[in-house]
């Protein structure tokens, strides 16, 4: 597992070891992913999938702030701040 930087948003990480399994292992105890049963694929910590719209859309899984390294977040739209710069 290894955290890393989220391009264009300061502070933020995600999750890279993320996949399509149902857990993770956080110092040496498995988190479950809830996330799993969303739409789309997951890989590397970026879920993958279509919208309503037909426009494909990725997202950073698991997320956390550097100031509070403890504290997961949720998801981060990888699209929306791919464009950001």
């Amino acid at each position: 597992m290894a955290w890393i930087d989220i391009p264009n948003k300061t502070g933020w990480q995600y999750d890279n070891s993320v996949d399509n399994s149902r857990t993770v292992t956080e110092n040496g105890e498995e988190v479950y992913i809830t996330y799993k049963d969303s739409p789309g694929v997951i890989a590397n910590g970026i879920r993958t999938y279509t919208n309503e719209s037909g426009q494909t859309c990725e997202v950073y899984v698991r997320c956390r702030q550097t100031a509070h390294p403890d504290k997961i977040l949720g998801e981060v739209s990888k699209t929306y701040w791919d464009n950001q710069s």
